[in-house]
């Protein structure tokens, strides 16, 4: 048997090195599972006694590749998980919606009908996505080809659609019987679905006659929307033979097709679905709890209208967000289109982004409300305006550089000949934000008349300000205390005492069901909560080595059980990381943070004990070190959690965003531009990102009953990867590799197998080096 199996081995290999792939075709189909796809692979169909899947089984089963670890890297959601697959790259983008926090505007990478009326129209082209890859110089793989060479699908990465007939799906929508389900991304009617990519697939098919394409696409929704509704094995089979058939008619064509024999055709998807036939996906509405009065009280920004007792509105029919107004609020009752304090991006369902305002802001428009009553009693009107100076003070270091520095990139942006609309428009919203911190921090200390002043030329409206660090969301100010403002001895404000406070970390864990009907699910929806930390606040706290950090990412699953993720860059410049357990970590007033030490056990957050499968005598040590990305992947790629270390890291991870210092070779005012570019990308950060419990979903527009996906459980990350291709490629047959592989391996795998070795040394991640004869081979299994 070894033998045969050297022979084999032996066979790929010279057959690979004389090897030619002429033209890449992707199916992109969203979160196909893998386990699903292989246990529908080897059903059998009783009237035909083929696989139920039987152009998956005959492609890629017998005639090609498959990869049955292959995993979604970061959030396994869609938009970070398809710029990664299209790059190499560890993704700059970290959620399916973003905000900038200066200006709440949205970046909604999945409203790919504004990509689609704007291509059809002439108006401008290119996803968001695309945008802000362009912006950062981060190519794609369909980059290493001419436009005149490729054919792109709609995708969320897409800048263009070569040969597509965008009017000819326009009239097809208009057409249908109800067009208005078309326009939701989330309730997207399946007439208009099949409508839509029955045109881009017949387009793909045509192009395919055409030897100067070399590389095509087609994205493949069909499976993601059905397992978010149903949990029925039927209707997931019936969701992936729609796919099946999408792989027999394009398979077929390419047969037909000059280049046959030189052509891969590569299906993949970006996450997996975490489904249970014996479960209903239980829903937990964020909205409802934010906007109560036990969760602050607060008008909540989305980009979708939730399904919800409290009223919402649209602020601009050209801008696709809506603000659900909460009759809770402690202070901001009638103004949530100015003031929205929360934004939420739950798309991923499993995991929530939240922005909160920041808490400061909060304390000044409390303040420089009670200063403008007539009622206010006169012994504390002295100590309202000490205490609103104070916390301008706070403040005020952090808030003069930033209007230097963002004064010097507006300047350089006017003085510039490129000077794009877009810039030109973030010119005009960022210089509305910092007038208002202007005149803060310019106020008259000795003669304040707060009623010289409105409000909004003081704090800014629709803006939430810097992010909150662990303190103020440890103490985050939502209003006044039951009890109003409070005083010192001495007279002066007690900042303690006068404002009603929450704890969001504990608040969050702290949720019950009252009456759980699936005892399979935990009673809790929270798993735990995720949020960034200031590496140099932890140095001296942590044990052990920890010189050189660049990340620190802090999970809180409750009181007693914490830890601290630390990440830093190797001589080799790999990146390691390492897992600390805490308990009861704070942080105080001045930023220092405080915690207790934890012993190892199994009730840590992301299972980190009982998945890694060592003895027990050895876990302690293998824990306490610091591990690569490709060690810890290793260790855990069949845990609950899959990669979660790394994916933690990879979701907080500072981004690179272009080089901006004298060296980068840029003229002054290009690097001044790049780095408002950089500083535009980290104020879409995040104060914290919420994980929901197994079979528990954030869902807010209707709570998906089928399956979800967004964390880090092995079953929403693990993927579909497969390859085969004619003859002349190279692809060996029959062959299941297990090795784990996420989804940084794509890229450079893919664009090394065209022979676009240049371009691939862009892409940072490992090659899957089964498929290429210089970096190894893998066993050959029937």
């Amino acid at each position: 048997m070894h033998t045969v199996v050297a022979i084999l081995i032996t066979a790929c290999v010279s057959v690979e090195a004389t090897a030619e792939i002429k033209r890449i075709v992707f199916i992109k189909a969203d979160g196909l599972s893998f386990d699903v796809v292989d246990r529908l692979v080897h059903k059998q169909d009783p009237y035909t006694g083929k696989s139920v899947l039987p152009w998956i089984d005959y492609v890629f089963y017998r005639n090609g590749t498959r990869l049955s670890n292959f995993h979604s890297r970061g959030l396994s959601v869609s938009v970070p998980s398809w710029a990664m697959l299209d790059t190499g790259q560890q993704s700059i983008i970290k959620g399916n919606l973003e905000f900038d926090r200066f200006t709440l505007e949205p970046y909604d990478y999945l409203n790919t009908f504004s990509f689609l009326l704007k291509d059809a129209t002439g108006k401008a082209t290119g996803t968001a996505a695309s945008h802000v890859l362009d912006e950062f110089g981060v190519p794609v793989v369909s980059d290493a080809y001419l436009p005149s060479e490729r054919f792109v699908s709609v995708q969320v990465t897409a800048r263009e659609l070569q040969s597509i007939s965008p009017l000819r799906i326009l009239k097809g929508i208009v057409s249908l019987q109800n067009p208005r389900k078309w326009f939701d991304e989330w309730t997207l009617g399946l007439e208009g679905m099949d409508l839509l990519f029955d045109v881009f697939e017949r387009d793909l098919i045509e192009q395919l006659g055409n030897p100067k394409i070399r590389y095509l696409d087609f994205l493949s929704p069909f499976f993601d929307h059905v397992a978010h509704i149903s949990r029925e094995p039927e209707a997931q089979q019936q969701a992936v033979q729609k796919i099946d058939g999408v792989i027999k008619r394009i398979w077929t064509a390419i047969q037909e097709s000059p280049l046959s024999n030189e052509t891969a055709l590569v299906l993949v998807s970006d996450h997996g679905m975490n489904s249970d036939e014996t479960l209903y996906s239980q829903g937990f509405n964020l909205i409802e709890f934010f906007g109560g009065a036990g969760g602050g009280g607060h008008h909540i920004l989305t980009n979708r209208p939730p399904q919800s007792e409290f009223s919402f509105k649209a602020l601009s029919p050209t801008v696709p967000l809506v603000v659900t107004s909460s009759p809770h609020s402690y202070y901001l009752k009638g103004k949530s289109s100015d003031y929205p304090t929360l934004a939420l991006d739950a798309d991923g369902n499993e995991r929530a982004s939240i922005y909160l305002r920041q808490s400061d802001l909060n304390v000044l428009h409390i303040l420089f409300q009670q200063l403008l009553r007539k009622d206010l009693a006169r012994e504390l009107r002295p100590a309202i305006v000490q205490g609103f100076f104070a916390t301008i003070e706070r403040n005020r270091t952090e808030w003069m550089k930033l209007l230097s520095d963002v004064d010097e990139e507006i300047s350089a942006i006017r003085r510039s000949a490129n000077m794009t609309d877009k810039l030109r428009a973030d010119e005009v919203r960022y210089r509305e934000y910092l007038l208002a911190l202007h005149n803060l921090l310019t106020l008259p200390t000795d003669k304040f008349d707060p009623s010289r002043y409105k409000i909004e030329q003081l704090i800014p409206t629709r803006a939430l300000g810097q992010g909150n660090s662990v303190h103020d969301l440890q103490n985050y100010v939502v209003g006044l205390a039951d009890n109003g403002i409070a005083l010192h001895k001495d007279g002066t404000l007690d900042f303690e005492k006068s404002f009603a406070r929450v704890n969001y970390f504990s608040l969050l864990r702290a949720v019950r069901t009252r009456n759980n009907v699936q005892p399979a699910l935990s009673p809790s929806p929270v798993d735990f909560i995720a949020v960034d930390v200031e590496p140099e606040r932890l140095t001296g706290a942590l044990p052990g080595d920890v010189s050189g950090l660049l990340t620190a990412v802090w999970l809180f699953q409750d009181n007693e059980n914490q830890a601290v993720i630390v990440g830093r860059r190797r001589s080799d410049d790999q990146f390691e990381s390492r897992y600390i357990p805490v308990r009861e970590l704070t942080q105080d007033r001045n930023g220092d943070i405080h915690f207790k030490a934890l012993e190892w056990s199994s009730e840590l957050p992301l299972n980190i004990w009982e998945d890694l499968k060592l003895p027990a005598e050895r876990k302690s040590a293998w824990l306490d070190a610091w591990h690569s990305d490709g060690e810890w992947f290793e260790a855990f790629h069949t845990g609950k959690y899959t990669n979660a270390v790394v994916n933690l890291q990879e979701l907080f991870r500072p981004v690179t965003l272009g080089r901006f210092s004298p060296e980068s070779g840029l003229n002054p005012d290009a690097q001044l531009i790049q780095r408002f570019r950089n500083r535009k990308r980290k104020l879409t950060a995040a104060d914290f990102v919420i994980f929901a419990n197994d079979h528990w979903n954030f869902n807010f527009r209707g709570f998906n009953p089928g399956g979800n996906h967004g964390g880090f459980f092995r079953a929403s990350t693990h993927s579909t990867l497969m390859i085969a291709g004619g003859n002349e490629t190279g692809i060996p047959r029959g062959l299941r590799i297990d090795h784990p592989y996420d989804s940084l391996s794509l890229a450079p795998t893919v664009l090394r197998l065209v022979g676009k070795a240049d371009e691939a040394a862009v892409a940072r991640g490992p090659v899957i080096r089964e498929l290429l004869p210089e970096t190894g081979s893998a066993e050959k299994v029937e």
